[in-house]
């Protein structure tokens, strides 16, 4: 497992695995494509793995970036590819429908019909989201039908089908990971425990859509980094894999228990907002073929995972709250 290409990079979870990878010694060189030439990395991280970890920018939304994929990939020989790119907003995704369908339909279907054939692959993971399924009332297993109830789950759904395709009719050697709720350091402001934590810091009032009711399952970034590199080493092509803790907890939940850490009562800090269209209730992942046939097991509960998360936000400084989203096409 010496060399990975990690494509959408500097997306939260694709710069947590590539900083998770990096530290193992197995793994030689990671090549990282994204859009933006942002690197994310700290100047001392940079300098640390400056001999292991290369950037290169490429949009998967353009029509050459399949060909330059294809070529990165031969002339390195790389074996092992990971997909974070996505548009992953769901609620904007009603908005700009276009420009979700653009990249993770077009732009996704384009990218891998470009590497069918390249021999050197070994293993290509797409992750992917469980917002295909729509809203479960049971914990669901990996053969779970796909149900979307929004364009942004249609898109991913639409790829998925393809990369389905692939595999059976070109034995292309592809694997799908679908992770919970992701959170942690370096998370954008605008996603729900980040921007609850800018909130209760500045004891502002909270906006809770829907009342707070749906549940989510909540799961530390580095445990799905973990995930995902068991997955390179263990996981078998074609199969899906759920990554997900085992707690359910509601989003108004989830934004008390964050205000309790400041010492704060919730009730005096939540202003609800009507449900945005479209909403899934509940997103229920059975994880035990992951913890079973792989051996992964989650490290960092949420309790430990929010207060790390304190410690981490405590030490930053914002010069401005930048909490709304911005739409790049």
């Amino acid at each position: 497992m010496s060399k990975f290409l990690v494509i959408g990079s500097n997306s939260f979870s694709g710069q947590s695995f590539i900083k998770y990878i990096l530290k193992k010694k197995d793994v030689k060189k990671v090549f990282c494509v994204s859009r933006s030439s942002n690197k994310k990395f700290s100047p001392e991280e940079f300098n640390k793995f400056s001999k292991k970890v290369f950037f290169i920018k490429i949009d998967i939304n353009n029509e050459k970036s399949s060909k330059l994929i294809k070529e990165l990939i031969i002339k390195n020989k790389i074996s092992y590819i990971i997909n974070y790119a996505s548009q992953s907003m769901v609620g904007e995704s009603w908005i700009y429908p276009i420009d979700w369908y653009r990249t993770n339909v077009i732009g996704t279907i384009s990218l891998v019909e470009g590497l069918k054939g390249v021999n050197c692959i070994k293993k290509f993971i797409h992750f992917t989201t469980p917002e295909v399924y729509g809203s479960q009332n049971k914990f669901q297993k990996e053969s779970f039908n796909f149900n979307p109830s929004t364009p942004y789950a249609v898109s991913r759904a639409c790829s998925d089908y393809h990369l389905k395709l692939l595999n059976k009719e070109f034995s292309f050697p592809v694997i799908f990971t679908r992770a919970s709720n992701v959170y942690g350091e370096f998370q954008d402001f605008y996603r729900l425990i980040p921007k609850a934590f800018i909130f209760a810091k500045n004891k502002m009032i909270f906006p809770l859509q829907g009342s707070g009711i749906s549940k989510r399952n909540f799961i530390h970034i580095d445990d799905v980094s973990d995930a995902i590199y068991q997955i390179f080493k263990k996981g078998k092509i074609g199969e899906t894999y759920h990554i997900s803790s085992k707690n359910m907890h509601s989003i108004k939940n989830i934004v008390e228990k964050i205000y309790k850490l400041y010492d704060l009562n919730p009730k005096n800090y939540l202003d609800i907002k009507e449900e945005r269209v479209g909403k899934d209730l509940f997103y229920k992942l059975d994880s035990s073929k992951l913890r079973k046939n792989i051996k992964w097991s989650q490290k960092i509960s949420l309790e430990d995972g929010l207060i790390r998360y304190k410690d981490w936000f405590q030490k930053i400084k914002l010069k401005k709250l930048k909490t709304d989203y911005i739409h790049k096409k």
